[in-house]
């Protein structure tokens, strides 16, 4: 490539050091493709201004938020970078060109070049695991045994906590999911059947203390679309549990059946509670949203 009258303009050169590049999907990338990046080679023709283009041959351009490029690094580097859209995948393949400023005027019978010869790159962009997601109807769950005489030694209970339960975008709609509900070690003598949490967001266990007590249980929610490339496979959310045994005293307790409400479903607030009751252990002025526990028979 050159500005001299005397001779034309002859093509840029460079080399991809790599023909195929991959990536994981919902992230920018990097990476080092071209090397050699020269004018021509040619003394004359170093002061030109270098760029490259590419084009697309294959696949698919909107996979891309920012398509793919290549700058030049001050060490005669190409630099390819680009953006995959959020949680789009797939395979395409470029045309790749340098550009010199020199241009393309005829010297005697020869006109000059200021185009390389093109070469090819594949991109692909492959598929990672979201995670799965769910939301709670309340961060605290309160339990009252109806008790009886004497008391009933279990208390069986059930209500839908979960809600919004999803695998993932739309893409990953197949994968099968599960729920794991973990009960601190100190805690797991409280319950005859441990908590469980169904696909539909129905938590359901078996209470067989007869005091009050409370605990925090995490609720895990996994699916079948693997850690590969990076990928997430679970999420988790906690869940304060209180069980409110017959025996224990509360002072200050209002219980109001709602319009509407199913047969022994309740609203609960401690309004105000002396020092024996769970409600002071609790904090002043909680409110729940509980369920009468229906007991084994």
């Amino acid at each position: 490539s050159s500005s001299s009258s005397s001779s034309y303009n002859r093509p840029p050169v460079f080399t991809l050091t790599a023909s195929s590049v991959q990536s994981s999907e919902d992230s920018v990338h990097t990476e080092t493709v071209a090397a050699g990046i020269a004018a021509s080679g040619s003394r004359d023709e170093s002061h030109q201004r270098l760029s490259f283009l590419l084009s697309l041959v294959s696949g698919d351009s909107s996979l891309f938020a920012s398509p793919p490029s290549i700058s030049i690094t001050n060490s005669s580097g190409g630099v390819l970078a680009y953006t995959p859209n959020a949680n789009a995948h797939g395979v395409t393949e470029w045309r790749v060109v340098l550009v010199d400023d020199g241009g393309t005027d005829r010297v005697g019978h020869t006109r000059g070049v200021n185009v390389s010869l093109a070469q090819l790159l594949t991109i692909e962009v492959v598929a990672v695991n979201d995670p799965p997601s769910f939301s709670l109807q309340k961060q605290s769950l309160a339990v009252i045994s109806r008790g009886g005489n004497p008391p009933h030694p279990a208390t069986a209970f059930w209500e839908v906590v979960a809600f919004g339960i999803s695998p993932g975008p739309d893409d990953e709609a197949a994968q099968q999911m599960s729920f794991d509900v973990g009960v601190p070690a100190a805690d797991q003598h409280l319950f005859a059947v441990k908590p469980s949490l169904g696909q539909n967001g129905n938590l359901t266990m078996v209470i067989s203390s007869a005091a009050s007590f409370a605990t925090t249980v995490t609720l895990t929610l996994r699916d079948s679309g693997g850690v590969s490339g990076g990928g997430v496979d679970r999420s988790s959310r906690n869940l304060n549990l209180t069980f409110i045994a017959p025996s224990t005293p509360v002072t200050g307790l209002a219980l109001e059946q709602r319009d509407g409400a199913a047969q022994g479903e309740l609203n609960i607030s401690w309004r105000h509670a002396d020092a024996g009751s769970p409600a002071r252990a609790l904090g002043a002025a909680l409110a729940y949203r509980v369920l009468l526990a229906r007991h084994c028979q």
